[in-house]
């Protein structure tokens, strides 16, 4: 009687877990929201202070992403969607320089905010309730900031601090409008909620000013979402 009830049970779960991802020439609606983790390419940057010289790498910035995807389902096991998000992107540096007599450092925050636009192929493997997805995606720049806060100190021989500043200012930057990616992505779902991992992998430099040819957006971002059937 246990192995019966059992038997049925697991049946039932594999078989919500199936149905989630829905019927051959259905549409869903699957609205998202989450964390990104983002950087550019070769992206650094020197700090001239008055007593040396310092070159920074660009660091992860840490920003958050929200919309929705429209899928397809072509097969029982495989569909296409396309959706649009707004998706906060960037990098950051903090580079410090010191001596005996005095300490400066520098933060700069590139804060990057797009309208994303993937198109995905989705591959579900059977009725696990994992997908494995490739595509590739469209960025629009809505806007765009760069932060400076820029700190300074002075010490006496005996190493006491005898003055301190913070200075801080903001402006545009130079940034291209467009920018083009490959995004790969992982899936979970079941009961239609849908946990997923994607990674885009930037093609084009979206500096505007010269400096550099190949800062790319490179973007790490985690989701959720639920699935609804229209």
């Amino acid at each position: 009687m246990v192995k019966k009830l059992l038997s049925i049970v697991l049946a039932l779960t594999f078989s919500a877990v199936g149905m989630a991802q829905g019927r051959i020439g259905t549409y869903s609606i699957i609205p998202r929201i989450g964390v990104t983790y983002s950087n550019l390419t070769d992206d650094k940057m020197t700090f001239i202070s008055a007593t040396s010289e310092e070159t920074g790498n660009s660091k992860n910035l840490i920003g958050y992403t929200f919309g929705a995807d429209v899928e397809y389902m072509i097969t029982e096991s495989a569909g296409i969607s396309m959706g649009v998000f707004y998706s906060q992107q960037g990098d950051k540096y903090s580079i410090y320089s010191s001596d005996k007599t005095s300490a400066e450092s520098l933060k700069v925050e590139n804060d990057l905010n797009y309208i994303n636009v993937p198109i995905f192929f989705n591959k579900y493997l059977g009725n696990t309730g994992i997908a494995i997805k490739a595509g590739i995606q469209q960025g629009f720049l809505i806007y765009n900031r760069v932060k400076y806060t820029e700190n300074d100190a002075s010490y006496d021989k005996d190493g006491n601090m005898t003055h301190s500043s913070t200075e801080s200012h903001s402006s545009k930057g130079s940034w291209k409008h467009y920018s083009l990616s490959i995004p790969v992505a992982i899936s979970y779902e079941y009961q239609n909620v849908i946990l997923e991992a994607k990674y885009a992998f930037g093609l084009l430099n979206v500096r505007d000013n010269g400096l550099s040819d190949n800062n790319r957006n490179m973007v790490f971002s985690i989701t959720a979402g639920y699935r609804l059937e229209l």
